[in-house]
């Protein structure tokens, strides 16, 4: 799998003294609209806990840890800082959802 950070988002880690980027996927099993399954990115700057579940991307002294689980369009994670006022966000592009129609719960 190809991953890419943007060089906002590595200046961000670099001035924030961060050296790592975890993205897991996370599952819930309902939401507030109708009942099923949702899956969502969770991304945090700390090292998992069980390293056997990832697999590790280095970028200089940064170390981007993703999820075996996760799955690419065009097998290509793309790490991007969004900055609103003054608040940074990281967010990842080109997750690929598998949509199982028999997952779906029923009313």
């Amino acid at each position: 799998m190809k991953v890419n950070l943007d060089n906002q988002l590595i200046d961000y880690l670099h001035n924030h003294h961060r050296e790592n980027l975890t993205l897991t996927l996370m599952t819930d099993v309902h939401n507030i609209y109708s009942y099923g399954i949702t899956k969502y990115p969770v991304i945090n700057y700390k090292k998992p806990r069980n390293m056997d579940l990832y697999d590790t991307y280095e970028f200089g002294d940064i170390t981007v840890y993703i999820a075996k689980n996760v799955k690419a369009i065009n097998d290509e994670l793309q790490f991007v800082d969004k900055k609103t006022w003054r608040f940074h966000r990281c967010h990842v592009k080109g997750i690929q959802y598998d949509h199982n129609p028999d997952t779906i719960m029923k009313h």
